[in-house]
């Protein structure tokens, strides 16, 4: 069961068919290849891991590629989440201060009649 080691549904079926097909007989690489889930790449990098049999680094290789995709996804997502928020502060403040100011600007107007 590999749901502890990933949170995604999705992917743990996906290992789980690529265990099944490597206890059946497959390669590494035709099992992940047939999943349809990981880019090309990957199965690419698997493959010449498997050939030159420096699986590991190939896998090392991979999670550096996961790594730096996800870190690229979060930074794209804060420079479009960033001049929302900077809008929404801005609207909020503006809101705080008319909610102070509004009060204080009708008494100063009934002082002066």
């Amino acid at each position: 069961n590999l749901h502890p080691l990933v949170n995604n549904r999705v992917i743990a079926r996906g290992l789980q068919q690529v265990a099944h097909d490597i206890e059946t007989g497959r390669t590494l690489t035709q099992s992940f290849e047939q999943t349809g889930l990981f880019p090309p790449l990957v199965v690419r990098m698997l493959k010449i891991g498997e050939t030159t049999g420096a699986l590991d680094e190939a896998l090392l290789n991979v999670s550096y590629f996961y790594d730096r995709e996800a870190k690229q996804a979060v930074q794209r997502l804060q420079v479009m989440i960033e001049p929302a928020l900077t809008l929404i502060l801005g609207a909020l403040l503006g809101w705080v201060m008319l909610a102070v100011l509004s009060p204080i600007y009708d008494l100063i107007g009934k002082l002066r009649l």
